[in-house]
């Protein structure tokens, strides 16, 4: 069983991280907030949301557009993201990726034959912002470093339903010194955007939430695909030894298979057995389950 704190000691703890938070709410109308990324799924109407100009943790350039589900229910109000990283991987070159993105446009009704280079893309891109319909897919994906899900631009989109989304990107800007709301969808959305910036506040933030989730940051190109990442983690609430690993099981350390010899409790450790040989000490933090 979980081990229980007093009422008093969180409600003292809450009072002194989200200071203000509840006085600046109490009263508030409630409305339907987002629950993270998108599901996989076909044919989702959405509206932009916002442009994002960055670069990953590698330093790697990349256009974002940003969409908000519409419809079906299962996105409505979910933001997700189709990513244009411009460099040369082992499946597409940054003139393909550039390539995409010109597709993309197009697809969206915007006309790009006008336009002399690149400067122009801020621009070209500003125009998708004017509340059209936009049809794309949540397809997942898997690969040598994992499992992922991606989104793809289908085209523009004919709705004519209920469209209560607001796409005004009015959030404030992230404040290292007030992380009062931090674990907000809203909040996430900044913090990676901050990150990408090259905000280390918000970039320490989200290391620490994705360790928290059970996420590696550095599986994850850049500070806003980590955030959405966090915000897809539908994590229970779990007994305290639900993550002590025991004797006999199986766990990945150092990129192998190996065996739980012994268990240090107290100090958070075990001993694994890899090959014959046996490793002491390894921390619980530094152990990964067997897929």
């Amino acid at each position: 069983m979980a081990k229980q704190t007093s009422q008093t000691n969180v409600l003292n703890a809450i009072t002194k991280n989200a200071a203000g938070a509840f006085a600046r709410n109490k009263g508030k109308k409630g409305k339907r907030r987002g629950g993270g990324g998108w599901p996989v799924i076909d044919n989702a109407i959405a509206k932009v949301a916002d442009i994002l100009f960055g670069k990953t943790k590698k330093q790697v350039p990349y256009i974002a557009i940003q969409l908000v589900g519409v419809s079906p229910e299962e996105v409505e109000d979910r933001k997700d993201s189709v990513w244009y990283r411009f460099a040369d991987t082992e499946w597409k070159t940054a003139d393909e990726v550039m390539d995409n993105l010109m597709n993309d446009l197009d697809l969206l009704g915007v006309d790009t034959s006008e336009a002399t280079d690149e400067k122009e893309l801020p621009a070209l891109l500003e125009q998708l912002k004017d509340g059209r319909y936009v049809s794309a897919d949540c397809f997942e994906w898997e690969g040598n470093n994992g499992k992922g899900k991606s989104l793809v631009i289908n085209g523009l989109a004919e709705y004519d339903g209920p469209d209560e989304v607001e796409v005004e990107n009015d959030d404030p800007p992230f404040d290292a010194e007030d992380e009062a709301e931090v674990g907000e969808e809203t909040d996430l959305d900044a913090l990676g955007a901050a990150g990408d910036e090259g905000d280390e506040a918000a970039q320490s933030t989200l290391t620490e939430l994705a360790g928290e989730a059970g996420i590696d940051p550095d599986s994850i190109p850049t500070w806003a695909e980590l955030a959405t990442s966090i915000q897809q983690q539908d994590v229970a609430p779990e007994e305290e030894t639900s993550d002590i690993p025991a004797e006999g099981e199986l766990y990945i350390w150092d990129g192998e298979e190996c065996e739980i010899v012994s268990v240090d409790a107290d100090a958070e450790t075990v001993t694994v057995e890899w090959n014959g040989d046996a490793y002491e000490n390894i921390p619980f933090a530094d152990l990964s389950p067997v897929a």
